[in-house]
């Protein structure tokens, strides 16, 4: 029974890595259509805060596509993903997410140039 357990470990481990990649790439979708969905409202941007800080397993990829976002997007809009970035920055610590500061801290740099 062992061994027959063992086999089906290894099957569903690689059923594992394809269901990973795949919701993966449903991550990312779904993250850009938030991101260039994102208004100046405070329901808008506590609400994408929200699920990012929910989200915080992931929270390179978060980063990278926000930046992505921010570099493609007009001034307006800019300004409303650095009100986010500024949301989830205040509360990662109480949603013990504190992984975003310094995830943030890497692109802030770059992206301040992008808002000038």
């Amino acid at each position: 029974m062992a061994a027959g357990g063992g086999g089906g470990g290894r099957a569903s481990s690689s059923s594992s890595a394809a269901a990973s990649s795949s919701s993966a790439g449903a991550l990312e979708a779904s993250l850009d259509r938030k991101l260039q969905a994102v208004t100046n409202t405070m329901e808008s941007i506590q609400g994408l805060s929200s699920w990012c800080l929910e989200n915080k397993r992931h929270h390179s990829t978060i980063v990278y596509h926000w930046m992505k976002w921010l570099r493609r997007s007009a001034f307006p809009h800019r300004l409303n993903l650095f009100y986010l970035a500024n949301d989830v920055i205040q509360n990662c610590k109480r949603k013990n997410a504190i992984v975003f500061r310094d995830t943030f801290a890497e692109v802030l740099p770059e992206a301040a140039s992008l808002v000038k």
